[in-house]
């Protein structure tokens, strides 16, 4: 059996400690005032996901702690977005980076969209 190896091209990385600073300040913003109203959920989402992949750029094999934490956050923040869509009423419940007891409302915008007609 004839085995290749495919080496991939690096990735520049120069800047990417000082771009994902940013990205973990933006996403630790979103999501503490997610228990303030909503409206911001889909940026948090983005935003978490957005730190997630940023790290997997310097750490790919996730072998760090920040890693991890960015896509756990990502993954509680996903959660909250079903949660919301999917609740019965105003608000719902969710475990949100190290807060327990966020409450997330279920009213997003202004001109009363609400996070079910994303689902």
């Amino acid at each position: 059996m004839l085995v290749s190896l495919i080496t991939r091209h690096p990735f520049p990385t120069g800047h990417a400690e000082e771009g994902i600073a940013v990205r973990q300040e933006d996403a630790q913003e979103l999501m503490e005032g997610l228990e303030e109203g909503s409206t911001r959920l889909g940026d948090a989402l983005h935003s978490t996901l957005t730190l997630a992949k940023g790290r997997c750029l310097l750490d790919p094999r996730a072998a760090i702690f920040p890693t991890w934490d960015a896509w756990v956050n990502a993954m509680q923040v996903s959660s909250a977005v079903f949660a919301a869509a999917t609740a019965i009423g105003e608000s719902v419940q969710c475990h949100i980076a190290t807060n327990e007891t966020d409450q997330v409302a279920v009213q997003i915008g202004a001109s009363g969209d609400s996070v079910r007609g994303w689902a």
